[in-house]
């Protein structure tokens, strides 16, 4: 794949539930108006979670998904048979955050320090 516009006319695995979803929904919306062939969204259980997908990618189940790119990046240092395009995205400038209950201060550190020494390293 060298575009997003090669994505059309492919098949890619999703979660219906997932925004990844939403974000290819709306680029096969962007195809079908420009007259090209929608990509054909294969649809995963949502009870399958991104890192199982991940799993099936990297044996060779799945052969395009769409998922966070930092969760790709973070699995793909274990799966090695994974290619991570950064150079292609779906939605960009998205936000992810985390909840926690108040009063947890010890379970804030860990996530802050997770944060700041691993996932604001890896780009």
């Amino acid at each position: 794949l060298a575009t997003l516009d090669d994505l059309a006319g492919k098949a890619v695995h999703v979660r219906p539930s997932s925004s990844y979803y939403e974000s290819l929904t709306a680029l096969n919306d962007r195809f079908r108006k420009a007259g090209k062939p929608q990509m054909r969204l294969v649809l995963l259980p949502d009870a399958l979670e991104d890192e199982d997908a991940l799993e099936m990618l990297n044996a060779g189940t799945l052969q395009i998904l769409v998922v966070d790119d930092w969760k790709a990046r973070i699995w793909a240092q274990i799966l090695k048979r994974i290619k991570v395009r950064d150079d292609l995205a779906v939605r960009e400038g998205s936000k992810i955050g985390w909840a926690i209950r108040k009063g947890s201060p010890k379970l804030n550190a860990v996530l802050s320090d997770y944060n700041d020494n691993f996932i604001k390293k890896q780009g």
